[in-house]
């Protein structure tokens, strides 16, 4: 990964430009630098190292900040949020405020007749939209992955629990391993099935949400935990290599994201996951919000440990989304955050409800 700068490097989209600071004077004087925006555009030029970096103008969004120069090429990801989600006036009011879970269901069954949890999208809408926001996330997932889970499922007993799911010698559990490869070629009539069965679930739900759109009602998407994915679940099996063996406490059936990982990855798979909820969605819920900040996570037979994560970029991840599906957000406060996330992100437009 890179040596020089952060992974990641966050900016708030605020009129002024954009500066990094190099972390080290152990570099040549100059540096080739390429910016690749998500539709595939390059703009070139040479960065002085003896000064501070200043970008080109750019816009909301992802971009790859790639440096080049003898014996150094590192590859980083920008992220330009703007300062608010999506506000949508229209669901939340001042006349009808929300303080407490009991009036935030209040508020779904009189805005909303779909109430669904993630992930009800098929994989591959997922990765169609995923293409067009992201085209610099190569390499690309093939669209059956998710059918070929289901088969899986259907003909083999895979992550029946924890003990199963840590078992990294249990080929059925590795997304490219001999014994998936085959299965795959043996039993594509299983996965034509499975994906038969996605198509037709997709199909209602996207039905669903537009009849509701056209009687004025919202749509509310839940998630539980965006840094952490339940192990028997599409997501768990799909993305095996960057979660921890470790439970999470609040829920012993999430384990959570190796903020590293997440790091080294971009963050593709938490993007990926917020663009599923927010698809057709007019709100987007989560639950466990402080685990945006850290997840608890247990080591028996050792004290329980914090997973502690880039809270400023998967806020910076919100916002462009938000705005992007304009699908406005709501979380609930706990404990677990600390005053100025929880400050940050209601100044952000984040609309929080006290838990009862």
């Amino acid at each position: 990964m890179c040596k020089y700068i952060s992974p990641i490097i966050v900016f708030e989209q605020n009129g002024q430009d954009y500066v990094i600071s190099w972390q080290t004077s152990a570099l040549p004087q100059s540096l080739a630098y390429e910016i690749e925006d998500e539709a595939g555009r390059i703009i070139n030029g040479t960065a002085d190292t003896k000064k501070d970096f200043t970008l080109p103008k750019l816009g909301v969004g992802y971009y790859h900040l790639r440096l080049r120069a003898e014996n150094i090429d590192t590859d980083s990801l920008l992220i330009i949020a703007p300062t608010k989600v999506y506000v949508a006036s229209a669901i939340i009011t001042p006349q009808s405020p929300i303080n407490s879970l009991k009036n935030l269901r209040q508020v779904l069954q009189e805005k909303s007749d779909l109430h669904y949890q993630f992930p009800f999208p098929r994989f591959a809408d997922l990765a169609a939209v995923y293409r067009r926001h992201l085209s610099f996330a190569a390499p690309q997932e093939p669209d059956n992955e998710q059918a070929l889970f289901l088969a899986l499922k259907s003909r083999h007993k895979i992550n029946q629990n924890f003990q199963d799911w840590c078992n990294r010698c249990y080929d059925f559990n590795k997304i490219n391993s001999y014994k998936c490869k085959e299965f795959a070629k043996e039993n594509q009539a299983a996965i034509n099935q499975a994906a038969s069965i996605l198509a037709e679930v997709d199909t209602y739900l996207q039905k669903s949400k537009a009849y509701l759109h056209r009687q004025g009602r919202k749509v509310i998407a839940y998630v539980s935990n965006l840094t952490a994915a339940d192990y028997q679940s599409f997501e768990g099996w799909q993305n095996r290599k960057l979660l921890k063996n470790k439970l999470c406490v609040a829920d012993k059936n999430f384990v959570p994201y190796d903020s590293q990982s997440l790091k080294e990855n971009f963050y593709r798979p938490i993007i990926a996951k917020v663009r599923a909820a927010m698809q057709g969605s007019d709100v987007l819920y989560i639950a466990d919000f402080a685990g945006l900040e850290k997840n608890l996570c247990t080591d028996f037979p050792f004290p329980d440990k914090e997973e502690t994560y880039d809270s400023q970029a998967l806020l910076a991840i919100l916002k462009i989304e938000s705005r992007r599906h304009r699908c406005a957000i709501m979380a609930t406060t706990s404990s677990k955050l600390s005053a100025e996330f929880l400050a940050q992100s209601k100044a952000s437009g984040i609309i929080f409800c006290v838990p009862e």
